[in-house]
């Protein structure tokens, strides 16, 4: 079986047997919440596709997000540390497709497997508590547009250059912005030709100028994920395959190997994650 996920497709073929009689393919349909925050998290996933919203109540009816999780993570992962209940919704916003697993066979097979494995689950929850740090100060410091630029990037990273099937509405509840302001700014950002705002769907039409006018947030939360995800066995070969990125469909790019124009610009290392990964169906 081939996996798109970052986690189970860096298992071992060894370690990835012990994992695969206990995961079943699932759809991720769009407001579908895998699980809530103070009960009990019950299954772990492993997206292929897709991205889910880790969200934090700030009133009765205000959720506010902290994280957005794609292929490179896994939603219930801190349950192997033995968190019972969930810190956040985790709630659907763009649907595909993942790999389910029981929380009680995923602890088990952990207990089973070399530490290296138990390590990589640890890096993941680190990755996804660097986003959730990030944005809390992000949050706090960085205008509206610099905050709705960088979500959007990060979003398109995970959708493999796609478009974004996110309506004005709901960006604006995950950020907590009124409604009118990001339609004001959305406006601002199609006029100067940066984003094409149709109904249910935002295009990104000039990447490199939406990743100059988001906060340094954006390269801070990428600059983790290759410290933390980068596969190992793949560092000292990204410079070499960046070469040839046209040909193969993309792979990550290593930021101490290639420079960037600006600060920001860490995006390819996830992009490329998902591209990856998200090429074909799980196929078995």
């Amino acid at each position: 079986m081939t996996y798109r996920n970052h986690f189970l497709s860096n298992l071992s073929p060894g370690e990835a047997a012990v994992f695969k009689p206990y995961l079943v393919e699932v759809t991720l349909r769009p407001g579908q919440h895998l699980h809530r925050s103070g009960e009990p998290i019950e299954q772990v996933y492993f997206p292929h596709s897709g991205i889910v919203r880790l969200a934090v109540a700030i009133s009765a009816r205000a959720l506010i997000q902290a994280a957005i999780i794609g292929c490179e993570g896994v939603i219930g992962g801190v349950a192997a540390l033995g968190q019972e209940e969930a810190f956040s919704d985790a709630t659907v916003q763009v649907g595909g497709i993942a790999s389910r697993m029981a929380v009680d066979k995923f602890r088990s097979t952990l207990r089973q497997s070399d530490e290296h494995v138990r390590d990589a689950v640890m890096q993941v929850e680190l990755f996804c508590m660097a986003q959730a740090q990030q944005t809390a100060a992000c949050n706090a410091l960085h205008s509206a547009e610099a905050r709705i630029c960088r979500t959007l990037l990060e979003m398109h990273d995970r959708m493999d250059g796609k478009h974004i099937p996110l309506t004005q509405a709901a960006l604006a509840a995950s950020l907590g912005i009124q409604r009118t302001t990001v339609t004001l700014i959305s406006s601002k950002l199609q006029k100067l030709g940066m984003l094409l705002c149709q109904r249910g769907h935002l295009h990104l039409v000039d990447r490199s100028a939406m990743e100059r006018r988001s906060c340094e947030c954006y390269g801070q939360v990428h600059g983790r994920f290759e410290q933390l995800l980068s596969p190992p066995k793949r560092m000292a070969s990204l410079a070499r395959e960046s070469a040839g990125l046209a040909g193969n469909g993309g792979a990550p790019s290593s930021s101490q190997d290639k420079p960037r124009p600006h600060p920001s610009i860490a995006g390819p290392s996830i992009a490329a994650t998902a591209s990856a990964f998200n090429r074909s169906r799980v196929t078995g």
